[in-house]
């Protein structure tokens, strides 16, 4: 509730401070009670803001018939209403009749606010500036919050990256591991019964690509030439027949067993021609005769 008055250089604004327990009081509860307590009230009210620019006071000017007929004039309202309200107001001290043409508001001096024009200004300007102020304060935060933000986001990203490269790594280690592993797990279990010789045998007997190697029937093999040939380094012949095969790989149709017992026992066939085909070069220079006659077609028994 607020009025102004004076010129554009000495404007000045006014309005009402209610206090917050207003309709608390017991003088506005009994008011509002009577028959017709809300139009007393709001008449009250237009009172106090009329008689804001003098401090109280309200003054008849001699427009209407009589004081109630010019209040009925200014404020709008039944000249009946104001009359009942007035004395009411008397009645409870809230109203002073200081003659026929003067009233004055008795609670109004510490309802009374106001401010020049140029301090309304200054006060507007203030408010403007503490408002930009905040919402510059509010971008800066929320600016701030979006970097935070980006930064967690980057933080998060490079660990995940990290925690990435950490599993690929782990995941090369484990691979190598298991590599590892399935190499070791390749190398046969030698029963305690198996001599260095036989060991040493068998694990050249495995290097050998394409050989379908297998432990039991292999140790079994092995002693079976043994006994068969024994006039024979069995190690001896199992290198240089795995060097034989570098240049002759098994067919799919080859015996790796049978073509190796074929070896040893053409070893023993031919003692120092064993070496024949060393001498002569790469088999391929040999004719079909000079295989069968020197015994080299191992798969055939």
């Amino acid at each position: 509730m607020d009025g102004e008055e004076g010129g554009v250089m000495g404007k000045r604004y006014y309005w009402l401070k209610l206090k917050e327990n207003f309709f608390n009081q017991k003088e506005i509860k009994r008011l509002r009670r009577l028959a017709g307590g809300d139009t007393f009230t709001i008449i009250y009210l237009k009172l106090l803001l009329l008689s804001l620019k003098a401090e109280g006071k309200i003054y008849f000017d001699g427009v209407g018939n009589d004081f109630i007929d010019e209040l009925s004039l200014e404020i709008d309202e039944d000249a009946e209403n104001i009359k009942l309200t007035l004395a009411y107001l008397q009645a409870k001290g809230l109203l002073e009749v200081v003659n026929e043409s003067e009233y004055f508001m008795a609670d109004i001096p510490s309802m009374i606010g106001s401010e020049s024009a140029s301090a309304s200004r200054v006060r507007r300007h203030r408010q403007k500036k503490e408002l930009l102020q905040s919402n510059t304060l509010a971008l800066q935060s929320n600016t701030l919050a979006l970097q935070s933000n980006d930064d967690v986001t980057n933080c998060n990203t490079e660990i995940e990256i990290e925690i990435e490269t950490y599993k690929e790594i782990e995941l090369d280690k484990e691979t190598d591991k298991d590599k590892k592993v399935d190499k070791e797990n390749t190398q046969p279990i030698f029963s305690p019964d198996t001599t260095e010789l036989e060991r040493n045998i068998l694990n050249k007997l495995q290097s050998i690509l394409g050989y379908p190697f297998d432990y039991i029937k292999d140790l079994s093999f092995i002693r079976d030439l043994a006994v068969d040939y024994p006039t024979i380094d069995i190690l001896e012949q199992v290198k240089k027949y795995s060097v034989w095969l570098l240049d002759n790989p098994y067919k799919a149709k080859s015996n790796p067993r049978l073509q190796f017992r074929n070896w040893c026992k053409n070893s023993v066939k031919w003692g120092d021609k064993k070496d024949y085909r060393a001498s002569r070069g790469d088999e391929t220079h040999y004719t079909g005769e000079e295989e069968k006659d020197f015994g080299f077609q191992y798969d055939k028994v």
